[in-house]
């Protein structure tokens, strides 16, 4: 078990255009002292993370001055493995002022990867953005040749107060399932099947529904690592001001990983 806080004071920020506005809205100056907690709990077959932060703000801009709670997020991780089974869940959630530009590690996944959020291209003026979600997942046969993955998620995009028409709330719903079989020690098949269904409150009142079917295989080399390959079919159902359009193709995917010292 392992509990920890940190309080981490950050300078002075200067920016003449801290909205992205044509034209500027003016100067601003803010600094943000930074607070977090963490909580690790950990056994041979079972790991619970929970960490937790938030900014304590004080904002001078050419329409006055605030001192607010910035960005307030919280993650939650657990997973626990059994005989024959392996069980994730996670949940986040976290709050962010639209006008404060982040930096690109706010963005870094729990696998080290730059992951830029849907809406990266849209994140100018002001207001308030929410998001939120989980993405559980459930293995059953994890010692036996075959094994099957189900799996869950929800992405929830809320905006609050803003000035730019297109950051509009957004909703993500995925479903999925695939099953492994290993025919060798070096070889082993695959066939999956996922749902996705997108909703956005646009002017279109977008509705999109993904299904796709993935048949693939995968070879370990020798020299280490493996090569891999797979086929699927998708049907994409896109509903804008009530109309229903229809796109069907195939995708294809290959993969190769070698080991290094």
């Amino acid at each position: 078990l392992d509990i920890s806080t940190n309080r981490h004071q950050r300078g002075l920020e200067f920016s003449d255009n801290l909205g992205l506005e044509s034209p500027s809205e003016g100067k601003t100056a803010r600094t943000t002292t930074s607070l977090g907690f963490n909580l690790t709990s950990a056994t041979a077959t079972e790991e619970l993370s929970f960490s937790s932060s938030a900014g304590l703000t004080l904002v001078d801009r050419p329409s006055g001055s605030d001192f607010l709670v910035d960005n307030p997020q919280f993650r939650l991780n657990y997973r626990r493995e059994a005989a024959n089974a392996e069980l994730t869940f996670g949940a986040r959630y976290r709050e962010t002022e639209v006008e404060f530009i982040r930096p690109l590690l706010d963005f870094v996944n729990d696998d080290g990867v730059i992951e830029l959020p849907e809406d990266a291209d849209e994140l100018t003026g002001t207001g308030n953005r929410t998001s939120y979600g989980f993405d559980a997942g459930i293995t059953l046969g994890t010692s036996k040749p075959l094994t099957v993955d189900l799996t869950a998620g929800l992405s929830v995009l809320d905006y609050r107060d803003v000035t730019n028409a297109n950051l509009v709330d957004t909703r993500r719903q995925r479903l999925g399932t695939t099953a492994r079989l290993r025919f060798s020690d070096i070889l082993q098949g695959s066939f999956g099947i996922s749902y996705d269904r997108f909703d956005s409150e646009d002017a279109e009142n977008t509705q999109r529904d993904t299904l796709e079917t993935e048949v693939g295989l995968e070879r370990e080399l020798a020299q280490g690592g493996s090569v891999s390959a797979s086929l699927g079919y998708s049907t994409i159902d896109t509903e804008e001001f009530g109309v229903t359009t229809q796109t069907n193709g195939l995708n294809g995917r290959l993969g190769l990983s070698l080991d290094r010292p």
